[in-house]
This record gives C-alpha cells, structure tokens and sequence, in this order.
C-alpha cells in the first residue's frame, strides 16, 4: 500500500482545521471517561483507606474534562489544537506518573513489604502497569489523531519523560509521602533501562498506528479529488450516474458534479451523457 504525503494546503485547509479540532475534542473525551472510570474505582476504594492517588485521578479527570470542553468551543486554531494534544498529553503523563508512586506507597503499605528486595520488585512491577495504561492513551491519540508519524515520535517520546524520570528517583516515605530514591539503591541500572526499553515499543506502536491511518486518510482525500474540485457527499444516483456535492479548490463555493459509472462508458451513453450536460448547462 503505497504512503503519500498530504500536500501542506489541505492539512492547512479550514477542513483541516475543523477535522484536527474535532478528533482532539474526541481524544479527550476518550480519556476523561476512560479516567472518570479510574476515579470511580478509586473513590470506591478510598472508602475503605484514602489515598493521594485519589486526588491525582481526579485531577486527571477535571483536566481532561477541560481540554475536551475547551476543543468544544468556537473555531479554535490548528497551532491552538496542536498545543491541548501535545501540552495535554505531557501534562496527563505527569499525573499518572505521580499516580503511580503512590499506588506503590498503598500497595508496599497494604502487603507489609520490608525488605528493600521486596520493594524494589513492586516498584518495578507498578511501573511497568503504569506505563502499559499510558501507552494505551497514547496509542488512543495515535489512532485519533491526525499526525506525521514523526510527530508522533516526537510526542510520545516526550510524554514518556515524565513518567520514566518521576518513576525512575521518587519512592514511598516512611511518612505517606515521597523521597528521594537513594543512589545505591539496586534499582538504578536495571528500572530505568526497562522502562525506557519498553516505552520505546509504545513509541514504534504509536508511530505505525499514525503512519496507516494518516497514510489512509491521504489516500481517501487523493480519491475525493476531481480535479479542481473535492468530493464531498453523494447527493443522489440514477440510470447512468452519480451526483456528489463538490466544492472547488479556489472559489470555495458548493457545486454539484455528475459521475458517469463504469458499466456505462459506451460510446452511446457517452453521447447520451454529454447531450444531458449540454441541456443542463444551457
């Protein structure tokens, strides 16, 4: 399947503008819900025992919420929706970074793990189920999304930062808080490693799953292209074609253009055809 590259002008387009802005709204719809269920789960759970993680799903929550509604308002710009997918993202990661730190505090808590062996392979096993929830979302804005595969390098690259760096020196205190991880602790080496190694599978996963559907899409509008003018809908067909409601590259004003269908290219109908342009044009 061949992969071209969309011509700068469409993405600039108004079109374009309205679809990036419509798929960003749709993106941070996915995720509000998807951390509105986490909340839920967590609040039902903090009944029992609060904790602060809690409070950071909920503020996962509430910021989602306000990028969907914020993408919902108005004709908002393509360097304005470049920013809530790319800006929202670091900062969702971040969150779910600090989620994780203390979803290991409860668990450590929760097990009376003592030993620093023991807690060092909870830290790791927390991590790696933080960061396969991330890399979900990210694969959700991959799909979503319309992006330039390195674009999406990029992004999720940087969205990974957060959430390795926080992992990687952050641990549970005795107090119910953080500290810092000490530099002989025997999880440097051997966590930051892994956890880089596998977020570089999410970024080839993100970045394939970007590279089809962007190709995909490319190739649908190639497909709508007639000449000056960009298909839009079917209107309508009959004995010998179809009508679609075309808008035209330069003057965009809306026109109507009649296709001749493939069983009926006949010199006959062809003839036929062109005698119905003329009266209808006249």
């Amino acid at each position: 399947m061949s992969r071209q590259k969309p011509s700068s002008g469409s993405e600039n387009s108004e079109e374009g503008r309205a679809f990036l802005q419509t798929r960003v709204a749709l993106f941070w719809r996915v995720v509000f819900f998807i951390t509105l269920f986490g909340s839920v789960l967590g609040v039902l759970g903090a009944m029992v025992r609060p904790g602060v993680d809690v409070l950071f799903t909920l503020a996962g929550t509430a910021m989602a919420g306000s990028l969907w509604w914020l993408c919902r308002r108005g004709e908002r710009s393509i360097r304005f929706s470049r920013a809530v997918d790319a800006g929202g993202l670091l900062l969702n990661t971040l969150i779910g970074a600090f989620v994780g730190r203390y979803l290991l505090a409860a668990f450590v808590r929760e097990h009376s793990v003592v030993t620093s062996e023991g807690a060092v392979m909870a830290d790791g096993c927390v991590q790696m189920l933080n960061m396969g929830a991330t890399a979900m979302i990210l694969a959700i804005r991959a799909a979503l999304i319309p992006s330039l595969p390195r674009r999406t390098i990029l992004v999720t690259a940087v969205a990974g930062i957060p959430l390795i760096g926080v992992s990687t020196v952050l641990i549970p205190a005795e107090d119910g808080g953080m500290a810092w991880r000490a530099f002989d602790s025997g999880a440097y080496g051997w966590l930051p490693e892994t956890a880089a190694m596998l977020w570089g599978f999410a970024i080839i996963t993100c970045t394939v799953i970007s590279w089809v559907i962007y190709g995909l899409r490319a190739e649908v509008r190639e497909a709508r292209q007639f000449g000056q003018y960009v298909l839009e809908r079917k209107l309508g067909e009959g004995g010998m074609g179809e009508v679609y409601r075309a808008r035209h590259g330069m003057m965009r004003r809306p026109s109507a253009i009649k296709l001749l269908r493939g069983d009926r290219t006949g010199e006959l109908n062809l003839l036929r055809f062109e005698r119905e342009v003329q009266l209808t044009g006249g």
